[in-house]
């Protein structure tokens, strides 16, 4: 057994390599430090990439690795002063659009998705997220970049849609298939989104990617891939960086070789000390850049972001409601309605500690109704009897009223987490206090 080369990123699949020696090792994360290392990937992205603009493009926006206090990897972070040089580039492969029927009824709207094919061109963690999710373009089904729509996308893929296809340095080349559960979740979208007779003859074995690529069916109208664009056609942002505080400019630029159209993403420090927008009104035609509410490490989140200044006026646990309280302070969550995948503790002073980090809570009229905040999202939940579910959510914005009304918006739903038994055999919990709800451990 070899030493491994390199890590793939979270909830990530695909080629691995291993070095014999360690003068091999060495010389690999040398090469790779010096560029020499391409990474190609597929993944599944949200919306329609493509869409009035060109179908590819590159993304030169500097990252800075972001560390725990344990020195533990949390993810990175755009910043223009005191990020490192990444680049990535990715061009569409396919386009689908989802209606929200059957499995996913509870959308209650269609909803786009595009597999790319990304190319990284140097070695930053987490650094595909971290581009696509600036580009407005975040990885389906990734909740850290993508926590608006990581329940939704939970109910149609089962991890991150990200795998590494290929590997290549000067010395040698390596590549694989689409990793099966993947497969699995590809060949599910399209029988939503393409006639469903079209993918019957792969529900006995895996097709691999190249076949699945084939399965084109009934499709909807394409959008218009932007290829007449001029290419003096750009938008700028400019905003506050989360780590410094310094005004930086996002900008998103045509460019050209000859009939060809791309898009040329960067960020760099802004001679202009105003937040404001410079771009016309349709384009682009989605959010990007500093309008995403992409992750942002908690530290620095009451430092520069508004968003995140709560202010909270619960003078201990004890203003948490009745109806709440009476079930003890910590929760099981679940996602698809279902399989625990989850916890939330509310804490004194408005502040709650979840699987996913901290984050805040506070009452919201009426004792059924509370708003939890964490990893950038708010939801409000709805108490009935002894589980809540998720009326709405939106990115956290500190003073935003909410409606009471209304039906969930999603399958997530909770309990309390007051007794547990496991089978060791199944590994499936059943709530003592409800002998008949039997739920699986995440």
């Amino acid at each position: 057994m070899g030493q491994l080369c390199y890590r793939l990123e979270h909830n990530t699949s695909g080629v691995q390599i291993y070095a014999k020696t360690k003068e091999a090792l060495a010389e690999f994360r040398h090469q790779r430090q010096e560029g020499k290392v391409l990474v190609e990937y597929v993944a599944l992205v949200e919306g329609s990439v493509g869409i009035d603009e060109p179908g590819e493009g590159a993304v030169e926006v500097p990252l800075l690795p972001w560390q725990d206090a344990n020195r533990r990897d949390l993810g990175s972070v755009w910043c223009a002063k005191d990020g490192l040089p990444s680049c990535t580039s990715y061009k569409v492969l396919d386009r689908y659009e989802v209606p929200a029927t059957g499995p996913v009824s509870f959308w209650a709207r269609s909803r786009w998705f595009s597999l790319l094919h990304i190319k990284t061109h140097s070695d930053r963690m987490y650094q595909v997220y971290a581009h696509m999710a600036f580009i407005g373009h975040p990885v389906s089904c990734e909740q850290k970049y993508n926590g608006l729509n990581f329940e939704e996308d939970s109910a149609l893929l089962p991890r991150s849609f990200l795998h590494v296809v290929r590997v290549e340095t000067p010395a040698l080349s390596a590549s694989c298939d689409l990793a099966p559960d993947l497969q699995v979740a590809l060949l599910r979208l399209q029988s939503l989104a393409l006639d469903t007779e079209v993918c019957q003859s792969w529900t006995t074995r895996l097709p691999g990617l190249v076949s699945l690529m084939a399965c084109r069916g009934t499709r909807p109208a394409a959008p218009e891939d932007g290829q007449d664009l001029p290419t003096n056609q750009q938008a700028q942002q400019i905003s506050r960086c989360c780590c410094t505080g310094e005004f930086v400019e996002a900008k998103c630029q045509v460019v050209s070789d000859g009939p060809r159209r791309a898009l040329h993403w960067t960020l760099h420090p802004s001679m202009t000390e105003e937040v404001g927008h410079n771009s016309s009104e349709t384009w682009p035609s989605r959010l990007w850049a500093f309008e995403v509410k992409s992750w942002i490490p908690f530290e620095l989140r009451g430092r520069n972001h508004e968003d995140w200044r709560w202010q909270s006026d619960s003078a201990g646990i004890d203003a948490l409601p009745e109806p709440w309280k009476r079930h003890g302070q910590r929760w099981s969550w679940a996602h698809d309605g279902n399989r625990v995948n989850g916890w939330i503790e509310f804490g004194d002073a408005g502040r709650l500690t979840s699987k996913w980090g901290a984050g805040f809570w506070h009452p919201v009229g009426d004792d059924q109704f509370l708003v939890v905040g964490m990893n950038s999202m708010a939801h409000l939940l709805r108490l009935t009897e002894d589980t809540f579910e998720v009326i709405s959510k939106r990115p956290a914005v500190a003073g935003e009223t909410w409606s009471r009304e209304g039906t969930p918006c999603c399958a997530t739903r909770g309990w309390p987490e007051r007794c547990r038994a496991v089978n060791k055999n199944t590994g499936w919990l059943r709530r003592v206090d409800h002998p008949s709800s039997i739920h699986p451990v995440g």
